[in-house]
């Protein structure tokens, strides 16, 4: 009775084993048959973007040609300017 016992647990370990071994290969050649999707290249990408975003018509800067004169030395410069009062 021990004896068959024995040799019933050998089965099962064998049958185990062999289970084991058959889904390693089926899943080895499961995965070596898929392709690989390439991914686009960063140029790829970034010029698909730019194509998708709308094009907006603001500016970088708010102020743009409006920035006033801070240079001091040009508003007292006496030659440079003439009396409104004359």
């Amino acid at each position: 009775m021990e004896n068959e016992k024995k040799n019933l647990n050998m089965v099962f370990a064998a049958a185990g084993v062999i289970a084991l071994v058959a889904l390693a290969f089926a899943g080895f050649y499961y995965w070596r048959g898929k392709k690989a999707v390439p991914e686009p290249s960063a140029t790829e990408a970034l010029k698909e973007i730019e194509s998708a975003a709308p094009k907006v018509g603001v500016p970088t800067s708010p102020v743009e040609d409006k920035i006033p004169s801070l240079n001091p030395v040009d508003r007292v410069n006496p030659f440079k300017y003439q009396n409104p009062l004359r």
